[in-house]
């Protein structure tokens, strides 16, 4: 039986599925620069209207993640960070950024959004539906 490993990384609301599918990478860190390039450019418009001057702890937090040289880098896991307001405060509700490690053989593979086992190999995930 053959194996391979994954990761995938998606930005999701708590209590909410993700919208779409899961991105895959081959490594852990591209996976988090994957979401540390998706946060700075959710950011962006909030930045571009003049509600700071940087970018939010969240991204320093994502690029911990992503950077191989961090001593307490996270394989996998997720970090959240609150949306932003209309009046340029990043007090909203919480985003999550996850980034989880998916592992398929010949026979199945592990859901990349759920963590669930899925037998078939063509299939979608009958939890989550992904």
């Amino acid at each position: 039986m053959s194996t391979s490993t994954h990761y995938s990384a998606c930005v999701h609301d708590p209590g909410c599925l993700p919208e779409g599918e899961p991105q895959l990478f081959e490594t852990a860190r591209e996976a988090w620069e994957y979401l540390v390039e998706e946060r700075k450019n959710e950011e962006e418009e909030w930045l571009d209207l003049g509600h700071g001057h940087a970018y939010s702890v969240t991204v320093g937090d994502l690029q911990c993640n992503s950077n191989d040289s961090m001593i307490f880098r996270a394989l996998t896991g997720t970090v959240q960070g609150y949306t932003f307001t209309p009046d340029g405060n990043e007090h909203g509700p919480v985003r999550c950024y996850t980034v989880n490690q998916v592992v398929s053989t010949d026979t199945g593979h592990m859901c990349g959004t759920c963590g669930a086992w899925v037998t078939s190999t063509t299939e979608n995930c009958s939890v989550c539906g992904y």
